[in-house]
């Protein structure tokens, strides 16, 4: 097709190119790590939901235990994450007319991990009588945004991109929402730990059999080669050397493809990937 970049949320499409010589192996770039996230409603008006919001020994919520800023380590997180979710699950799947979403495993990747998720907390067979299956992570979104469902596993990217909740009982920093379809329920979000799928490399490729120019990045501190050109940035002390920014002019030669690529794969995108709700793949840029 005439596409000139073709981003996956897996590595095996873009791989698969690869090895059918559709494009070139050195246009193969590993891009973001996505991530899991389990959406469901929450009735504040429910006896149930209070119970969870409100208890007084100490142990917290789903939520509570993913945006913990105590000492407790990842791996202690993730114990107590793994188990509130398990308990979440339980709970939305005692009541029979209770459905939940997930994507396709066979053709979407956050489909795939969710099942990898439902096999490790050992409640796949429980779900199955719950199972509603969206084609895609979209429509799997769909469903539950619509009410057709009371939970769904997303990407976490997405699901971040539900309106914030503008509720005064929940501190502004949650990562819930109103429910369209009630003022007494709010969009739960809990991230799965990472520890109960598999890793979501997602990978892009550019579709050309040319190979790509992705080293140097462009859109990293270029030295200054001649240091009587102009600078905008001011010269550092004698043991740096001296770099500027991006510039068109340095771009002569360079595709369109080749220079997006580079710039998703720099620095400062790369780091904020985290804020968008991916991970980044690599530390410093394309060559890496």
């Amino acid at each position: 097709a005439s596409f000139d970049v073709f981003l996956s949320a897996d590595r095996a499409r873009p791989q698969a190119l690869v090895d059918n010589n559709v494009v070139h192996h050195g246009n193969l770039v590993d891009y973001a790590k996505g991530k899991l996230a389990f959406v469901y409603a929450g009735d504040l008006s429910s006896e149930a939901f209070s119970e969870i919001s409100s208890k007084t020994s100490g142990e917290r919520n789903c939520e509570q235990i993913a945006r913990s800023s105590t000492g407790d380590t990842t791996a202690q997180i993730n114990v107590q994450l793994t188990d509130c979710l398990s308990k979440q699950l339980v709970q939305l799947m005692e009541n029979p007319q209770n459905k939940v979403a997930i994507a396709n495993p066979k053709l979407a990747p956050y489909g795939d991990a969710a099942q990898q998720t439902l096999q490790n907390l050992s409640l796949w067979q429980q779900f199955l009588p719950h199972r509603v299956m969206g084609k895609n992570v979209l429509q799997t979104l769909q469903f539950y945004t619509t009410g057709s469902v009371k939970g769904a596993f997303v990407a976490y990217s997405l699901a971040l991109d539900l309106p914030a909740d503008l509720s005064s009982n929940l501190p502004s920093n949650f990562n819930s929402v109103v429910n369209t379809k009630s003022a007494d329920a709010v969009t739960v979000i809990v991230p799965v730990p990472e520890t109960l799928y598999k890793p979501i490399i997602q990978s892009l490729v550019i579709n050309s059999k040319t190979v790509a120019t992705l080293s140097p990045n462009l859109f990293e501190p270029l030295p200054i080669k001649n240091a009587a050109a102009p600078v905008d940035e001011p010269i550092h002390n004698d043991n740096v050397e001296p770099t500027r920014a991006f510039r068109l002019s340095d771009a002569s030669g360079v595709s369109s493809p080749s220079l997006f690529v580079q710039y998703l794969m720099s620095q400062g995108v790369q780091h904020s990937l985290t804020e968008w709700g991916y991970e980044p793949t690599i530390a410093s840029g394309v060559g890496n």
